[in-house]
């Protein structure tokens, strides 16, 4: 193993949420520069061995350690392995990670990482404060333990019981969310926001709050809600109309409304939730107004999941989807890209 004090007691604190900014920019720069290549490969190889590193984790559990990953504050990191790696990868991902602020999790191979920085307009973020029977996160793309999915707006968060799935779904949002709901008959689904509750039987729709949440918004953009506080019963929501609740004096709004228009705000993040990459390629190619290319058909069955904030350049997504998929990529002439290399060979 490289013997690399520095590295190492940086390392420590870092994963212990305990290095200050100093020391975060002092380990960022040993990474960026490579300084650290060697030690960071058996870091990982040791805590793999080590049996530190676990291949299964319950659900809930990655919700709460991206939280802390995500935390700028105290400059939290985390590294997970599915699967070894490739060396040769490690420093590209790993830089490419820090640099965008990125959640990159590949279901189908390799390993998981996620690091914030402490002043990324990419990922804005707090650290978790949740007891210990509360899962609280502020990934910017969160999939429930029912299979339900929310993509939250900037500055918002949202909290869940750990004991979600076993009765009523019941989640709490701060600030803008946007909401798809997998349909299980007997178990309703709960949006509150502050003192109001918006009931959910399979639907997709988008939820806002002031920052006291004393100004509720509730959007549908599929299917139909209801909108209800402790006193008052607001009515039934379906496709394209929008309800707004004052709740200092329970006044209330109706809207008909183009729901798509409203929930514009999410066109802006690139989701890949556990697609191939076949099928990454086409949503990058949309976003990006490419056409993407492979060298070697078997990179499309790789698989990857990854969320990618506020416009992100093209190259730095391709960085990050290449990093995981053990792929290259080259841009052409005529909006072209080509992904070549071996690809997820242990699928």
């Amino acid at each position: 193993m490289m013997n690399n004090p520095g590295f190492n007691e940086l390392m420590d604190k870092y994963l212990a949420g305990k290095a200050s900014k100093a020391e975060w920019d002092e380990l960022k720069g040993m990474i960026n520069k490579g300084d650290a290549d060697e030690a960071i490969k058996d870091r990982i190889d040791a805590e793999w061995d080590n049996g530190a590193l676990e291949t299964d984790v319950p659900f809930e559990r990655y919700h709460e350690m991206i939280a802390n990953i995500m935390s700028a504050e105290s400059h939290i990191a985390n590294i997970i392995p599915l699967k070894r790696s490739r060396r040769n990868h490690l420093r590209k991902l790993a830089i490419a990670a820090i640099m965008v602020g990125v959640l990159v999790l590949p279901f189908a191979g390799w390993w998981w990482w996620h690091a914030g920085t402490t002043k990324a307009p990419v990922a804005q973020t707090v650290p978790a404060k949740a007891a210990d029977d509360i899962v609280e996160v502020q990934t910017k793309f969160v999939r429930l333990p029912d299979g339900s999915t929310v993509l939250l707006a900037d500055n918002s968060r949202l909290e869940y019981n750990r004991d979600f799935n076993d009765g009523k779904r019941e989640v709490k949002l701060w600030g803008e969310g946007y909401f798809d709901i997998k349909d299980l008959p007997g178990k309703p689904f709960v949006v509150k926001t502050g003192k109001l509750s918006t009931l959910v039987l399979g639907t997709a729709f988008n939820v806002k709050s002031s920052a006291d949440q004393q100004q509720v918004v509730v959007t549908v953009t599929r299917g139909k809600v209801k909108v209800a506080d402790e006193k008052n019963n607001y009515g039934v929501l379906v496709a394209d109309q929008q309800l707004s609740v004052d709740m200092t004096t329970s006044k209330v709004a109706w809207a008909k409304v183009k729901s798509k228009e409203v929930v514009k705000w999410k066109d802006e993040f690139l989701v890949l939730d556990d697609v191939s990459l076949e099928e990454a390629a086409v949503m990058i190619g949309d976003k990006y107004h490419v056409k993407i290319l492979f060298a070697n058909e078997s990179l499309k069955r790789c698989r990857i999941a990854g969320t990618f904030f506020h416009h992100q350049p093209l190259e730095k997504v391709l960085t990050i989807v290449c990093g995981v998929a053990n792929a290259e990529y080259t841009i052409c002439p005529n909006d072209k890209v080509i992904l070549s290399g071996e690809g997820c060979t242990n699928q």
